[in-house]
């Protein structure tokens, strides 16, 4: 949604669709701030969340003025670190259950999959 706002095209559909999942946008304000992102972009297009995030850090108080369409690039940066997460999870329980381990009980699986999948598992001394 953010860079097809950046990029001159229509989001409204977009601002619509959110307003189901999320309630933490005022999204009146939220449409608004997506048309005033586009003037920022008029000589480059963005390709990446991340070069919005700089091109808006970048712009002195700019970040004051669009606070929802802040709020908005933080969400979208830091969902992809907690899907990074579960990725390694589902990674680690995919190695666990070989064929030779499939008769694993919940519980134990559960354990040993803590244990691999925590920097610090739950039963490992310093």
């Amino acid at each position: 949604m953010l860079l097809r706002a950046a990029n001159g095209m229509s989001v409204s559909d977009e601002v619509q669709q959110l307003s189901v999942f999320y309630d933490d946008f005022n999204y009146d304000i939220l449409a608004a701030q997506l048309l005033i992102l586009r003037k920022f972009f008029t000589a480059s297009t963005p390709s990446t969340v991340t070069e919005i995030a700089k091109t808006l850090n970048s712009n002195g108080g700019v970040s004051l003025l669009l606070t929802e369409v802040v709020r908005l690039v933080k969400l979208s940066l830091v969902t992809r670190a907690t899907s990074a997460s579960a990725e390694r999870s589902f990674s680690a329980l995919r190695r666990l259950k070989t064929h030779r381990r499939s008769t694993v009980e919940q519980p134990r699986l559960i354990l040993t999959t803590c244990y691999f999948t925590l920097p610090q598992g739950p039963y490992r001394t310093a």
